[in-house]
């Protein structure tokens, strides 16, 4: 099951029939619901889309990369998998995009691209995250 953290890029899915649909935010706050199946906790999101804020649960949003990262986030998938820049071309973020390619040109098994794309964000996400860190200490020193 997918975990989301303050800050994901994320874009609403799984609502085809919702004005909110394939809108790309951020998460702002995470609320932890009680397990009720499987003993499974499930995420409620609140994300801002632009200005406006709404909720969802996390089984409604995938994790996507914000539009000015595309191209570097392009060549950090090539570069961890070695492949070729026309294999990435056309990625724009998303994890769902991103676990069908490496099923598809690497032959994965889902179980193991799902796990290493998760893996991929998590390490992805805390260099972003340090980069803009970066200059805020020393703007601060």
């Amino acid at each position: 099951m997918r975990r989301f953290q303050l800050g994901d890029d994320v874009r609403v899915a799984y609502l085809p029939v919702s004005e909110w649909h394939n809108r790309v935010g951020t998460i702002v706050e995470i609320f932890e619901l009680e397990p009720h199946n499987e003993g499974n906790t499930a995420q409620e999101c609140i994300v801002d889309l632009g200005g406006e804020r709404r909720c969802f649960m996390g089984k409604h949003l995938v994790k996507t990369v914000s539009a000015r990262m595309v191209r570097f986030f392009r060549a950090e998938v090539s570069e961890r998998w070695q492949l070729e820049p026309n294999d990435v071309a056309t990625l724009n973020g998303d994890r769902q995009e991103l676990i069908d390619l490496l099923c598809d040109r690497l032959s994965f098994a889902m179980r193991r691209a799902e796990a290493e794309v998760d893996d991929f964000y998590t390490t992805f996400n805390d260099r972003i995250a340090r980069a803009i860190e970066l200059p805020n200490r020393k703007n601060a020193a």
